[in-house]
């Protein structure tokens, strides 16, 4: 039995959370001069803590960072961006060679059951990971 996690270990979640931090950009009223710097953000940015992105980013603004926060987490914590996921270079291909193997795969995940599981699953599809039966293979967090 093999047992990974997704998020930045299998699954580079840095392209779902430009994207969504982008969209903040483009849809926010606010009146501070910090959309060239959303429109910039790119994985050299990134950082486990989104406060920290945005800093790395040079948005400084704690107005323009909480308001951010907000804005990312209903959206990065919810099926409709997951899509935007992409493989760790060479993580598929290690996946795929011990479930050839025999290996029984299972992806143990903090991600929401209920507001992932469903998306999580079509991501795995898509990127190629192997996927058994999702109640055995996927375990998401049911808090």
């Amino acid at each position: 039995v093999f047992v990974f996690d997704l998020d930045q270990t299998l699954v580079n979640n840095c392209p779902r959370t430009i994207a969504i931090l982008r969209e903040f950009a483009n849809h926010t009223d606010a009146t501070f001069d910090f959309q060239d710097a959303f429109k910039n953000i790119s994985e050299k940015h990134y950082e486990f803590s989104i406060v920290k992105m945005l800093l790395n980013a040079g948005i400084v603004q704690q107005e323009v960072i909480s308001s951010a926060l907000k804005f990312w987490m209903r959206r990065f914590f919810s099926n409709d961006y997951l899509y935007l996921d992409t493989p760790i270079a060479g993580a598929t291909e290690y996946v795929k060679a011990l479930y050839k193997k025999g290996g029984v795969i299972v992806y143990l995940t903090a991600r929401d059951k209920n507001n992932m599981e469903e998306g999580t699953i079509r991501s795995l599809q898509n990127m190629d990971f192997p996927l058994d039966d999702s109640s055995r293979s996927l375990c998401c967090n049911s808090i």
